[in-house]
């Protein structure tokens, strides 16, 4: 049962929110170089440093490589149904992604949803 919700809901999600960081974090940073003085204070960028900007940018670059290898393996597990540790992987990677966005997401109503 627990098992076929893992599969059936929490995967998709996962996916989804994956794709929405591929799509979302280069729009972010196509604003950061844009306007990066808007970013400065809610991130609290050190503009003292010589590569100030590669700070933040930085962060985007490995969630949006992260975010490619999850999708990646979220779309081979579902072309793939027979192979075994491909669906272990989705499961597990399904339970930890959304996991660790309740958590963020209730760290981030304590700040009283400040940045």
């Amino acid at each position: 049962m627990l098992l076929k919700i893992i599969d059936r809901v929490l995967a998709p999600l996962t996916a989804l929110f994956y794709l929405s960081l591929l799509l979302l974090l280069p729009a972010d940073a196509v604003d950061f170089l844009g306007d990066p003085d808007a970013y400065i204070a809610p991130n609290h960028l050190d503009t003292t440093q010589p590569h100030w900007k590669w700070q933040y940018l930085q962060g985007s670059c490995i969630a949006f490589i992260l975010a490619g290898l999850g999708l990646g393996l979220l779309l081979a597990s579902f072309l793939r149904r027979d192979s075994q540790w491909l669906l272990a992987s989705r499961r597990t990677l399904s339970v930890l992604t959304i996991s660790v966005v309740c958590l963020a997401y209730y760290q981030w109503a304590l700040t009283g949803f400040d940045h």
